[in-house]
């Protein structure tokens, strides 16, 4: 029988639990679509990162971080969440999509 791995803290011996891998992490259905919609725009390390990104927040968080990276392509504002280090990620990924918003801007102005 394998014995688990014990690590020492502060003096305590503390048995080390199997590791999570990021698949325990799902992403919610809108996220999901998200990611899917970003297969045509980022490339292989940006759409991992950008799974990366949303792994382990909870389905609120997910969603508002997709809606707030669409904010921007729309209407060239980041909306802050009020988690920084989420608004940090909303920052990087807006980065890696390979267009700015005020192309979106300016296709808007013709089609109206």
């Amino acid at each position: 029988m394998k014995k688990e791995k014990t690590i020492v803290v502060n003096g305590k011996e503390i048995t080390m639990e199997k590791p999570t891998k990021a698949k325990d992490f799902p992403l919610e259905m809108n996220a999901k679509g998200f990611v899917g919609m970003s297969k045509m725009f980022l490339d292989k390390s940006s759409l991992e990162l950008l799974i990366d990104c949303l792994r382990g927040l909870s389905f609120k968080m997910q969603y508002i971080m997709c809606m707030r990276i669409m904010d921007y392509f729309y209407f060239g504002e980041i909306v802050p969440t009020g988690v920084k280090h989420v608004d940090a990620m909303i920052k990087e990924l807006i980065t890696k999509y390979p267009f700015d918003h005020r192309f979106l801007k300016f296709f808007y102005k013709l089609e109206n």
